[in-house]
């Protein structure tokens, strides 16, 4: 299978948030539920991170900024770190390894995914409290001359089976009218990426999440010393592109402070591993919001800290103060977040990872959900 995370990772930027215009207004206009599911993205093979168990419960010992009481009219509070539920994810097995480029998975491979989502509305946004999910892999298909993966996305806390999706962002109706849809990026063994579900029994009530998985490096393949550089670039000012990158969406209040509105997030990932010391640091940069309403403008860069586990990834995310031009999506240095993931393939050849920031602020707040795909260099 072709890689497609460069493409994907564009998409994403560019449309995640239509979806949430679709219910508000906030971020495009008056888009159908329906409509806005065909332009935002959405995950396909994604993944656990290795040792759901050390990941998952370091994440809730991260700090995050506490939100507001939602006396506004508004109210967004802060994301939960990316779980994994507990669930075994699907471990590397050597050189044999299936890839996502140029040795598919085999038919109906069950992924565990690394998860985290949030719910909104036209006032609000919130966690969804979706902590596990699966894919099951079914082919491949072609879309303008790049191939995606087919699979089936499974959120069984908010009721969401959703077989045959497009890892391109095709929307699909479900047997019960409701609608999701999903744009995956695929790296050697580690794929990410955003979906969206939009459930017919509620709505205006929508939800929007982050999946990773892929083949994660078993712990003894995971060296013992020296240190590693993983880079991800979308094709921004960072030289060459690289293969993955980082999307995801931000929501906000509106300038009226009224509903939500907000935008898709891109950028390019630079993460340094120490395998001897197990800190894991980098900085997110060259990082623009993009939305209808609001366009292209520059966005903060994001700061990584954290640790080594096994394979598993996880730490905190904070920032400065927003670049000039950032406009109403721009976040201060009070925001703070998390980050969970794992290193992929037999050489720990990738590093993946859902993300977060969150910012409380007199009008309602602001969140951020993004995922990073970056490649050993």
């Amino acid at each position: 299978m072709e890689t497609v995370f460069k493409q994907a990772i564009r998409l994403m930027s560019a449309a995640a948030l239509l979806a949430l215009a679709a219910c508000s207004g906030g971020g495009g206009g008056g888009a159908t539920p329906a409509t806005a599911a065909s332009n935002t993205a959405s995950s396909s093979s994604n993944s656990n991170s290795s040792s759901s168990n050390s990941s998952n419960s370091s994440s809730s010992s991260n700090s995050t900024a506490t939100p507001p009481a939602c006396s506004t009219a508004v109210c967004i509070t802060a994301p939960a770190a990316a779980s994994a539920g507990g669930a075994t994810p699907l471990f590397e097995s050597g050189a044999g390894t299936p890839n996502f480029s140029t040795n598919a998975p085999p038919l109906n491979t069950v992924f565990p995914l690394t998860i985290a989502a949030l719910q909104t509305t036209q006032t609000s946004v919130k966690d969804a409290g979706i902590t596990s999910g699966t894919v099951t892999f079914q082919g491949v298909t072609s879309s303008g001359g790049t191939n995606y993966p087919i699979f089936e996305l499974k959120v069984p806390s908010i009721g969401l089976d959703a077989p045959n999706l497009s890892g391109s962002g095709t929307p699909a109706t479900l047997s019960d009218g409701s609608t999701a849809n999903a744009v995956s990026g695929v790296l050697n063994y580690a794929s990410m990426g955003v979906w969206a579900y939009f459930p017919k029994s509620t709505p205006g009530t929508n939800y929007i999440g982050e999946a990773l998985t892929g083949y994660q490096t078993q712990t003894g393949h995971v060296p013992a010393s020296g240190s590693a550089t993983y880079i991800g670039s979308n094709g921004s000012a960072q030289g060459a592109p690289q293969a993955g990158g980082v999307a995801g969406q931000i929501y906000a209040p509106n300038a009226a402070g009224t509903a939500v509105t907000g935008g898709g997030i891109g950028g390019s990932a630079s993460v340094s591993v120490n395998f001897a010391s197990g800190a894991v640091s980098g900085q997110l940069t060259n990082m623009f919001s993009s939305s209808s309403a609001l366009g292209t403008n520059p966005w903060n860069t994001v700061n990584l800290s954290g640790s080594l586990s096994g394979s598993s990834v996880s730490g905190t995310t904070s920032t400065t103060a927003a670049p000039a031009n950032a406009g109403i999506l721009g976040m201060s240095a009070a925001a703070t977040g998390k980050f969970n993931g794992a290193l992929y393939g037999p050489n720990v050849n990738e590093f993946g990872a859902i993300w977060s920031l969150y910012e409380p602020t007199s009008d309602g707040g602001k969140a951020v959900l993004g995922v990073i795909g970056a490649t050993h260099q």
